[in-house]
């Protein structure tokens, strides 16, 4: 790697644009003027006034300056020796983290798919009253409308492949699926209604 200082007033770096991907912590660090895409979910940009973090593709114009960072103490810089060193007294910390933030960001995402299978089904319940349909029956509808975007999700995550806006593709197909399955109840009600007669 080339060269480097990290001062209060901001980056000193005269090499070839960098990308360093961390995927314990799904994020990557770009240092200069990177053009390519982030295969992670989470981006960390190193410019010389300051730094910008957030999510591939969805990053903030404002850069935060590096003199917010809590490294600065007694130390006024650090070079690619001193964040080598950092990092090797911090090891084990940086290890426990990694574990630590597997587990929480595992639980997080169960937790979050939960609340809004919850809230699918919540809101296709004025659809499900035409069809017969009790909430039970549409949170099952909006758990398994899940199950297919996230099994793609999973295949893209490890194949490495990118595809702008999935998440947004995914929400829609979710609630689309829902819709669609109570209209096939509706249906499928109607046809034996009118069998009956």
């Amino acid at each position: 790697m080339e060269p480097f200082t990290l001062t209060q007033q901001g980056l000193a770096y005269d090499g070839e644009p960098l990308i360093v991907p961390i995927p314990v912590f799904d994020t990557t660090i770009m240092i200069g003027d990177v053009k390519q895409r982030a295969k992670t979910d989470y981006v960390i940009m190193l410019q010389a006034d300051g730094f910008k973090f957030g999510k591939s593709g969805l990053m903030s114009p404002n850069a935060t300056p590096y003199s917010s960072l809590p490294i600065w103490g007694q130390q006024k810089s650090y070079k690619n020796e001193d964040v080598l060193h950092l990092l090797q007294d911090n090891e084990s910390q940086l290890r426990q983290l990694a574990f630590f933030y597997q587990y929480v960001k595992a639980f997080l995402q169960v937790l979050i798919s939960a609340v809004l299978v919850f809230v699918i089904a919540l809101v296709s319940i004025p659809f499900g009253r035409g069809a017969g349909v009790r909430y039970q029956q549409l949170w099952m509808f909006a758990s398994y409308g899940l199950t297919l975007p996230l099994a793609i999700k999973t295949i893209l995550k490890l194949t490495g492949f990118f595809i702008p806006y999935f998440t947004m593709i995914y929400w829609f197909s979710v609630i689309i699926f829902v819709f669609l399955t109570i209209n096939t109840l509706k249906r499928n009600e109607i046809k034996a209604n009118f069998h009956k007669k």
